[in-house]
């Protein structure tokens, strides 16, 4: 009858359709490959060209940024801007301070910080002597003279006003988080 007519019928396309999901997911997976080579040589544009530097070393970044991503909230592309703005003013980090920048971003999430790159800016502001950023991100800051005391979470430390011990600070906020 009608059902076993259909039911016949249905029994014959399964391997079509079977074959048809099986093409989708090769193409989806092709798509994404050409995605994430699309996006890195992109970013080895803009970073060769920061860093004026061999390959090598870019490939090494991305590979960080990479696994960083996958610890992290953030998206590969908003890792990627952070560092490019990092390499375009001369600031090289290891792939365990990229990482203390994300878990920074992290941990002080819930107070007003919105973005990984918001670290980053807060950190390129501050070694130019601009603090509104940090303040932002609820380090209080108060300069005197050649010293910074900057307070957060209620914990006050005092640095020197350098570009290495704000560095160093700025990296070391996800360990003060209550």
């Amino acid at each position: 009858g009608f059902f076993g007519s259909m039911f016949g019928t249905i029994q014959r396309l399964i391997p079509f359709l079977s074959a048809l999901f099986v093409l989708n997911e090769i193409k989806e997976f092709f798509s994404q490959l050409y995605q994430v080579n699309k996006q890195f040589e992109l970013f080895e544009a803009k970073a060769s060209a920061a860093l004026k530097q061999s390959k090598a070393l870019v490939k090494e970044y991305y590979g960080a940024l990479q696994r960083i991503d996958i610890k992290s909230l953030f998206d590969i592309e908003e890792l990627e801007t952070g560092l490019i703005k990092l390499l375009n003013r001369g600031s090289n980090f290891t792939e365990k301070e990229l990482q203390s920048f994300a878990n920074t971003a992290q941990a002080i999430g819930t107070k007003g910080a919105q973005s990984f790159n918001q670290i980053v800016e807060a950190l390129l502001d501050a070694q130019v002597g601009q603090f509104k950023r940090l303040e932002e991100l609820g380090v209080g800051v108060d300069a005197r003279g050649e010293k910074l005391r900057l307070t957060f979470n209620n914990v006050t430390s005092e640095v020197d006003k350098s570009v290495p011990a704000i560095t160093n600070y700025i990296l070391n906020l996800d360990k003060m988080n209550g």
